[in-house]
């Protein structure tokens, strides 16, 4: 079990918080009334399509059943008044102030009240280690991919056993899962792109929401030419990298070649020790498959550009491989 510090949680209260949800997020929110055990995959879009955050919908009534079920979570039983009817949004840390400034554009004559719960009080936690989780079809259950393991949200005064620092990142990344700000952004990549599709935060027969047309359009075109690939990077390489005066997190937002030819083909979005997420075109990735095929190249002033080869790129086997005759068209 471990506390996911960089995650944040917001709160949407008042009568028509489920309406006002359904209308803006990717994903059908009602399941969180008729399944309250279970989490809820989306995504907020910008007008144009585009991804402002990824996000987990919790309803406020499984905090009471997740500390009455969970041997990882203390006996005691804090007080939940301060909570009351709502929907909580797992989210990144980072984008709090935005996603609440963002999601209030909206809200007009909506009887709803949207805040912050404090990260003092609240959590998010994750079951992720297989000795640890619970066999629970309902409660839980991520529903983004079963093998990411179990999230919650508590009250932080619960006993949780921590996993090593930054474990939960690695154990998704190595699943190729993006999550998060560093990974995403805000209002730079489709959902499709972002693989929500495949992960089941996008539903394409939920009606209208905000940035819907072009997530449609991609889907129906059944066109996909990039998405976010989980990368490692030789430790080594790393090292390498010290050795030149560069911290490794320059490479983040670097150029993506193919080494044979220097041929962009993607850019590296964000890097976890020697694990990261990149935007990679489809078609290089599925001709040239070979370790090393890839590196990352950092411009450096007055000197040449150095690359660093990629040891890795996961193609994981919940991202279907496509007809490469269909990216050619």
């Amino acid at each position: 079990m471990q506390r996911l510090v960089n995650r944040s949680i917001v709160r949407v209260r008042g009568a028509d918080r489920m309406r006002f949800l359904q209308s803006l997020l990717t994903q059908d929110v009602m399941p969180l009334d008729s399944e309250p055990l279970k989490p809820v995959a989306s995504c907020f879009l910008s007008a144009k399509g585009r991804v402002l955050c990824d996000m987990l919908l919790f309803n406020s009534s499984s905090i009471a059943s997740n500390l009455s079920s969970l041997p990882a979570f203390s006996a005691a039983k804090p007080t939940l008044d301060d909570v009351g009817d709502a929907v909580l949004i797992d989210h990144d840390a980072a984008i709090s102030d935005r996603l609440v400034r963002a999601l209030s554009m909206y809200r007009l004559k909506s009887q709803v009240q949207i805040d912050v719960l404090p990260s003092t009080k609240y959590g998010v936690f994750a079951l992720f280690d297989r000795n640890d989780h619970a066999d629970n079809d309902a409660m839980g259950n991520d529903p983004r991919l079963r093998r990411l393991g179990s999230r919650y949200i508590a009250p932080t005064s619960c006993v949780a056993i921590e996993a090593r620092e930054n474990s939960y990142d690695q154990h998704r990344l190595g699943l190729g899962v993006p999550e998060g700000f560093a990974d995403l952004q805000w209002d730079v990549h489709t959902p499709l792109e972002a693989n929500m599709d495949l992960l089941h935060a996008v539903s394409f027969n939920k009606g209208c929401y905000i940035g819907q047309e072009l997530t449609a359009r991609t889907h129906y075109t059944g066109v996909i030419r990039k998405r976010l690939f989980s990368i490692q990077i030789d430790p080594q390489s790393l090292g390498f990298i010290g050795n030149q005066g560069l911290e490794p997190t320059t490479m983040v937002g670097a150029d993506v070649v193919r080494i044979s030819d220097d041929k962009k083909i993607g850019s590296l979005r964000s890097l976890y020790g020697h694990r990261g997420m990149a935007l990679l075109r489809i078609e290089p990735v599925l001709t040239d498959p070979v370790p090393a095929a890839f590196g990352i190249r950092i411009p450096r002033d007055s000197r040449p550009a150095i690359t660093i080869p990629i040891h890795r790129v996961i193609w994981p086997d919940w991202i279907p491989k496509p007809d490469l005759s269909s990216l050619e068209s």
